[in-house]
């Protein structure tokens, strides 16, 4: 329907809905979170709780401590245990959302197709590096199956290789599929480094 002589300039279907351009790049995610799987959900809610705990532990062992004067062994050992399991998992959730400090202030000089299979490049070395952290955190977890937590015995430190395991998987598939994505040139380095930049200055 085309608007009439009469009809106002914003009231013209052209001019209001004007004609929406592909650039060819990712789409920006304003809710990264609505785009995660059940299992990604259910990781994330996982690290979350245990971030909670870490600082619930904390603030009871200051209640306990030092104003009941009720000494409470082991929430400093519990804090600990939860805080770099959350951390862990963390480290690959940060990934996904391209939140990792990233100095590429040269990087962004060179040529694209050049910065594109650098990009590959430097993820196939973050491949390696998280092979050769499994095959560390897998011995770990066999040494240390016997061992437990002095103030939460029933907590074996396996535990901690184990989730440590379990991040690393993560993070594999985070980075695999990232560098699929910029062979396919659907992720350019610099422009997956600048959406995170500016998500993070909102």
């Amino acid at each position: 329907m085309t608007a009439g002589p009469d009809q106002p300039e914003d009231a013209r279907p052209d001019a209001a809905h004007p004609p929406a351009l592909d650039s060819g790049g990712p789409a920006a995610d304003d809710t990264p979170a609505g785009l995660y799987t059940l299992p990604e959900r259910l990781l994330f809610a996982v690290t979350l709780a245990m971030f909670t705990a870490m600082i619930g532990a904390t603030l009871a062992q200051i209640l306990f401590r030092y104003f009941l004067q009720i000494p409470v062994t082991w929430t400093e050992e519990a804090a600990r245990a939860l805080f770099v399991m959350a951390m862990l998992m963390g480290m690959a959730f940060a990934y996904r959302e391209r939140q990792h400090v990233i100095v590429d202030f040269l990087f962004v000089k060179l040529p694209a197709p050049l910065q594109r299979w650098l990009g590959v490049v430097f993820n196939l070395l973050i491949l390696v590096f998280l092979g050769f952290w499994a095959r560390g955190a897998l011995r770990l977890a066999e040494i240390n199956w016997g061992s437990s937590l002095i103030t939460v015995p029933f907590f074996r430190v396996a535990y901690f290789y184990i989730w440590e395991l379990l991040a690393i998987a993560l993070f594999f598939l985070y980075v695999l599929l990232d560098t699929a994505a910029r062979v396919a040139g659907r992720a350019p380095y610099a422009e997956a480094a600048g959406a995170g930049d500016s998500e993070t200055r909102r």
